[in-house]
């Protein structure tokens, strides 16, 4: 007796989930789509300032036809990396171009893509640097920044760090 009230009870319960009225169709259910499922953290991908230097190059290093040729150049090698930051090299704060760098952001150090220059350079050489603002088409220096970031667009090294061109035969025997 007590199986047959147990089976009544489970066939009951069968029979409310699936509850027919003449208007109705049968309930079934499906785990819905739009519940919230667990997505994984996943890293944003940091901000590319290649748009930036590419005006910075054209509008600003070197503007015109009579530097065509030199920005040619310049945009050759940006174009074939694949770095996300990169970084201009200044001779002084006269904003002459020397350089171009790709940044690493995780050694904190410059990689020289195109020009004259260190081929590495490290925050310890940096003496001032520069922030590109692009509807002035201007640099506009960052007083006291210490560190290389995101908003860093071009920057100068100390005088010390230039390499001294070499003179063959000049005299040391």
């Amino acid at each position: 007796l007590s199986e047959v009230r147990t089976l009544q009870r489970h066939n009951r319960a069968q029979s409310n989930a699936f509850k027919n009225d003449e208007n109705s169709q049968p309930r079934v259910f499906v785990p819905s789509i739009a519940e919230p499922s667990l997505k994984l953290f996943a890293k944003k991908p940091p901000k590319s300032n290649r748009s930036l230097i590419i005006n910075a190059i054209q509008y600003s290093i070197f503007p015109g036809a009579v530097t065509s040729e030199q920005r040619i150049k310049v945009q050759e090698a940006l174009a074939q990396s694949d770095s996300k930051h990169f970084l201009i090299l200044f001779r002084d704060q006269k904003c002459q171009y020397r350089g171009l760098y790709t940044w690493d952001t995780l050694s904190d150090t410059a990689h020289k893509i195109h020009g004259v220059g260190p081929k590495v350079c490290k925050e310890e050489m940096l003496t001032l640097m520069f922030k590109y603002d692009a509807g002035a088409k201007v640099f506009k220096s960052i007083p006291g920044m210490k560190h290389l970031s995101l908003t860093t667009d071009a920057f100068i090294i100390e005088d010390h760090f230039w390499q001294k061109p070499s003179i063959p035969h000049s005299g040391a025997r």
